[in-house]
């Protein structure tokens, strides 16, 4: 596949495993010079270390998408470093599985604030300087789990 992405700067949540860490190698191959950012830095640094063996650009960074300062100072510190933010993919995803009447608003709060306001917090910290440079692109993934149901939808008992 050939995306005419060569040294772009791309900002992967969620990079330490799964859809994340795909998306992050795939991004890698294709020229992206990737920081693959998780709550999870032993994976996250794992995925990096991978790409760099294939030839690839990558580094890793603790992110918990939950914390928007958090969030904040990993786009302050790339906008820093790379004086820009070409691609933003936001993977970063939970799933809390079992059933509903043995779930917590802990849980579901989680779930939220992981899978929705992390999001959009994300977007809303990288916005300001791919506007700055006057492009970018912003993409948002979430799993096929959610057509799925289960987990606290729909697993009553």
């Amino acid at each position: 596949m050939q995306l005419e992405l060569s040294d772009q700067i791309a900002l992967v949540t969620g990079g330490a495993s799964g859809i994340g860490a795909a998306t992050a190698r795939t991004l890698a191959a294709e020229g992206c010079r990737v920081i693959v950012a998780d709550i999870n830095v032993a994976g996250a640094q794992t995925v990096a270390a991978e790409i760099e063996i294939s030839g690839g650009h990558a580094r890793a960074m603790a992110l918990d998408v939950r914390d928007r300062s958090a969030i904040d100072h990993c786009v302050a510190d790339i906008a820093a470093r790379e004086k820009r933010i070409d691609v933003l993919v936001t993977a970063a995803g939970i799933i809390k599985s079992g059933a509903l009447a043995a779930s917590t608003m802990e849980d579901w709060q989680a779930l939220c604030a992981t899978n929705l306001t992390g999001v959009l917090a994300t977007c809303h910290a990288v916005m300001p300087v791919m506007t700055r440079q006057r492009a970018g692109r912003i993409i948002n993934i979430a799993s096929v789990a959610a057509h799925r149901g289960g987990g606290l939808v729909g697993n009553a008992l």
